[in-house]
């Protein structure tokens, strides 16, 4: 797999000792992007560029993915659901076991009327505290209380029968899930 960054640097060039330098310094110029929100685009961009150049060190992952969580937790509070979308799917790109980036992401669909993909992500969120085994009894009745009131709403919106069925079918094995994680 050929790595280069945005200008097109081929990272494969750079010996261990440049990458590591070169992260570094993105992750430094990304910090001094600062609370701008005019900034964040750039600031994610080096935190990526950082987190490519060195992908087997936690650290570049730790900052990218907290910064990409703090976004998302600031866009959502805005009610800015659609950017909280995008941060919130950068998180689970790096952190796919984390069933609160899933459920936020779950939320944030739902806050967007985008119904399927609200159930999907509340449904990878059970998934990765199935596979955490680590269920944590908060975040699994948020996910039911989500789940249950969002059903209710997708009872009184839809109009098509069979998306419908569709939909409470999904419904109804997230229902059964929840039981099961929850006892």
């Amino acid at each position: 797999m050929k790595h280069s960054s945005s200008s097109g640097e081929n990272y494969e060039d750079l010996s261990p000792q440049e990458r590591l330098e070169r992260a570094i310094r993105c992750t430094q110029q990304a910090r001094e992007c600062g609370d701008d929100p005019e900034q964040y685009d750039a600031a994610e961009r080096l935190l990526a560029e950082a987190l490519s150049l060195m992908p087997k060190e936690p650290v570049f992952k730790e900052n990218y993915v907290g910064f990409c969580s703090q976004l998302a937790a600031n866009f959502a509070e805005d009610e800015d659901y659609e950017n909280a979308i995008r941060y919130l799917q950068c998180v689970v790109t790096y952190a796919p076991d984390d069933p609160e980036a899933w459920l936020d992401l779950g939320t944030a669909y739902a806050n967007c009327n985008m119904a399927i993909q609200a159930l999907e992500a509340w449904s990878e969120c059970l998934r990765s505290i199935k596979r955490a085994k680590a269920v944590e009894r908060e975040c699994t009745e948020t996910i039911a209380a989500n789940v249950l009131l969002f059903a209710r709403a997708l009872d009184l919106q839809l109009k098509v029968k069979e998306e419908k069925k569709s939909l409470r079918t999904v419904i109804a094995q997230l229902i059964t899930a929840l039981k099961t994680n929850g006892s």
